[in-house]
């Protein structure tokens, strides 16, 4: 994180979950990765709640862009 307070990289589980440090993953793509009947059960359910949370709850842009703040709160800490 920079001083300023804005996250300018993805952490660890923005990389579990995007496999990468790109933060311009969006809600809609998103929906399309939940589309996959591959997904593990774990994956799903973690992009589900992001797609919720920074689609529908806090919605705070208009390119509905995902938000690095949100995808390390639900990192599960054990």
């Amino acid at each position: 994180m920079e001083s300023s307070g804005v996250i300018s990289t993805g952490g660890t589980m923005w990389k579990r979950l995007f496999e990468n440090e790109d933060l311009d993953i969006t809600v809609p793509e998103v929906h399309e990765m939940l589309e996959n009947s591959t997904l593990s059960e774990w994956k799903w359910l973690q992009l589900a709640l992001i797609a919720l949370v920074d689609g529908l709850i806090v919605c705070g842009n208009k390119h509905l862009k995902v938000s690095p703040s949100y995808i390390e709160i639900i990192e599960d800490p054990l």
